[in-house]
């Protein structure tokens, strides 16, 4: 059918479930607010199951309907399609062999016989599973915004809101929504006799990973490039064979580097394409010279999408539209520029490869913060020595504030509710102080703890770097790149993470801890060492840092083009009128997270009035 005004706002999406009552929630409030009549399954006075996507794979036999988003393939590394998967007999009505695929995707597979369904994402998946409990029925969606449309009157989930501003985002099978929830990745969802049951069936415990050969585990470097540019390479032969080509979004980093360097060994596509945004501010000069540099070295045709100051009011707004709930950076934003520059200037492709994740599971200067300290801490007397340098180094702050940590850490017992463990304090992104005035001690320790044991469902681990790289790739690396797809998805583009693909995952966890993160103090000198002798990229030896610009973005809330929009902050609960204008006078981190809360709370109110 022709796009309605609707979906073409929405852009790609897939919508399915069960309902006792299709012709009210399926024919009209489907047509209504996606623009689509999803096709029927009929079971008579049982119910209905249905379905409709907008982009991904769909096959069927008698007795089942497969639909398949993303990309995956046997473990003997043959690309699998939908109908492969039925006549392979690896899904079936209500059955997924989760131990008979690798990739990145999520699976359903719909009864045709039984009012059944099944939903199987990938270990770090990023094609979502959203789903709210609807009259007996269930409504699944890969967009948020898809159900968010759906609901009568959606509603924030208050339990959350310390975690927004602890975290930046919502871990874990939770959303900012009440009524809706999501999978967690390695899980399987069924739906049977219309009751939902969910079970975690892998995660990322390297025993499991039977098919990782240990052999070969010792041969680090190599191996790990191999599966690198086994990986990659079938990306590549799977998107060209679509007839369709991919795209990097190259920084310039050692991540997205090494992935074009990979790229132009594998495609047929000449010269390689590669995109980034540049933010027209002094904080990222310094991007935009490494994408350049980066652009040169591997002979890409690259294009930077620029974004004014003034242009970004308008684009957080639409980014929170898009999601349906706060972003994560503020570089979000700019990954929607890139996703409609796509969409308006027609790109022939429609994949966009990322290097995110490469920090989480390989190292970053994290690693080395934490190997100081784990040295320090068998030193006599260190807890003292760090305190006293950090009492004398007062004048600067920065390094004051980081010594004076680093003793309080030293000096705790083991204790993992602690503030300053580093599995609590870590990947935390307001002042700890101002976090217990809003929300009290007792708050913070639980949502801390709902973090830790998410992590623990996934890898048990005691190794002072695990437990902490262990978080940060379930958490933040994950949850930055599944608002990132959502975005491109809108603008009718997907993208491709070749760091959260099974099989770099398994070639991962394979290593050793300690060989893993950090070699001396040279945290990810496997990616980088790869580079450098592949290459010779000078983005191997020579640190980036990170795609932000806070310094320009605080000056932006205090004076530049977002202070209309920090003014109209709605005083929250948690808050004094005074506390909330002394920080609009002066700017810190916590008024972004309070900014983009605000404005996910007026696009709710919308949401509802509509």
């Amino acid at each position: 059918m022709a796009l309605t005004e609707n979906q073409s706002l929405i852009g790609d999406f897939s919508i399915f479930g069960f309902s006792k009552n299709p012709d009210y929630l399926v024919d009209q409030m489907m047509l209504l607010h996606l623009g689509v009549v999803p096709k029927k399954i009929d079971f008579g006075q049982v119910g209905k199951l249905f379905y409709y996507s907008t982009y991904g794979d769909l096959a069927e036999s008698e007795q089942t309907v497969v639909l398949k988003l993303g990309f995956i393939r046997s473990i003997t590394k043959s690309p699998l399609s939908a109908q492969q998967l039925i006549s392979k007999k690896i899904v079936n009505q209500g059955y997924i062999d989760h131990n008979a695929i690798r990739g990145n995707a999520l699976i359903v597979s719909f009864g045709k016989t039984d009012p059944i369904f099944s939903a199987y994402k990938t270990m770090l998946g990023i094609p979502q599973l959203y789903y709210t409990i609807v009259d007996g029925g269930i409504i699944c969606s890969d967009r948020l915004l898809c159900i968010v449309r759906l609901l009568d009157k959606p509603e924030i989930n208050e339990n959350i809101i310390p975690m927004h501003f602890l975290f930046r985002s919502v871990p874990g099978d939770l959303t900012y929504y009440r009524q809706i929830q999501r999978l967690l990745p390695g899980e399987l969802l069924q739906w049977t006799d219309r009751n939902l049951y969910r079970n975690l069936v892998q995660d990322m415990r390297v025993s499991d990973f039977s098919d990782v050969a240990q052999p070969r585990v010792l041969n680090t470097e190599e191996t790990l490039y191999e599966h690198l540019r086994y990986v990659v390479g079938d990306y590549v032969a799977q998107v060209e064979q679509k007839g369709e080509y991919l795209i990097n979004l190259l920084s310039g980093g050692v991540d997205s580097s090494l992935l074009q360097f990979l790229l132009n060994m594998q495609t047929g596509q000449q010269p390689s394409k590669s995109l980034s945004f540049a933010v027209q501010v002094p904080d990222f000069l310094h991007e935009i010279e490494y994408a350049f540099q980066a652009s040169q070295l591997f002979r890409t045709e690259h294009t930077f999408v620029d974004i004014k100051p003034s242009d970004y009011p308008d684009l957080i707004s639409r980014t929170i539209e898009t999601l349906a709930q706060p972003p994560i950076l503020e570089t979000e934003p700019g990954m929607l520029s890139i996703a409609e520059y796509a969409n308006k200037n027609k790109l022939s492709s429609r994949f966009f490869v990322s290097g995110q994740g490469a920090d989480a599971l390989f190292g970053c200067n994290l690693s080395v913060k934490l190997k100081g300290l784990h040295m320090m801490g068998k030193i006599p007397g260190s807890t003292m020595i760090l305190k006293s340098m950090g009492v004398l180094l007062k004048p600067f702050t920065k390094i004051s504030r980081m010594l004076c940590k680093g003793g309080e850490i030293l000096s705790l017992a083991k204790d993992q509710d602690d503030f300053f463990d580093p599995v609590n304090s870590i990947f935390i992104y307001a002042n700890l102080d101002t976090l217990r005035h809003c929300f009290g001690d007792t708050v913070l320790h639980n949502s801390l703890r709902y973090r830790r044991e998410l992590a623990g469902q996934y890898l048990d681990t005691d190794h002072y770097l695990e437990r902490i790289h262990i978080i940060d790739l379930l958490t933040d690396a994950y949850e930055v790149e599944i608002q990132r797809q959502q975005l491109f998805l809108s603008q009718k583009r997907e993208k491709i993470h070749p760091f959260f693909d099974d099989d770099i995952l398994r070639a991962g966890f394979a290593i050793p801890t300690e060989k893993r993160f950090i070699k001396g103090f040279r945290p990810k000198y496997l990616l980088k060492d790869i580079l450098q002798k592949k290459t010779g990229s000078p983005a191997a030896h020579k640190p980036k840092g990170f795609s932000i610009w806070e310094n320009d973005l605080l000056t932006w809330m205090e004076s530049g083009p977002l202070k209309p929009m920090v003014r109209e902050i709605k005083l929250p609960g948690f808050m004094t009128r005074k506390e909330l204008e002394s920080l609009q006078k002066t700017p810190t981190y916590f008024l972004w997270e309070l900014l983009v809360f605000d404005l996910f709370q007026q696009f709710l109110q919308f949401s509802v009035k509509r």
